[in-house]
């Protein structure tokens, strides 16, 4: 299970854990709330590492696979029973 490689977060001091709290308990968003953007795709390229997309691709491409195949199957056999 991939849960259990998981480390622990780590633990944060009172004055950081406070910093934290006054950050998100403000109206204008913070740097540690919107993380940094760059259209250019190198950039883009540089954050794969760690992603959602990266994390979940594989599950992603395999339903739609599946899909697909469920798909063709289901065509083929309304097909066949047509006269």
């Amino acid at each position: 299970m991939e849960l259990a490689r998981c480390s622990a977060p780590p633990k944060l001091s009172t004055e950081e854990l406070d910093e934290l709290i006054d950050d998100v308990m403000k109206n204008k968003a913070s740097s540690l709330i919107i993380r940094p953007y760059d259209p250019e795709g190198a950039w883009l390229w540089s954050q794969w590492s760690g992603s959602l997309l990266q994390l979940t691709r594989w599950k992603v491409l395999g339903l739609a696979l599946l899909a697909g195949v469920n798909c063709a199957v289901v065509s083929n056999a309304l097909q066949a029973d047509e006269p």
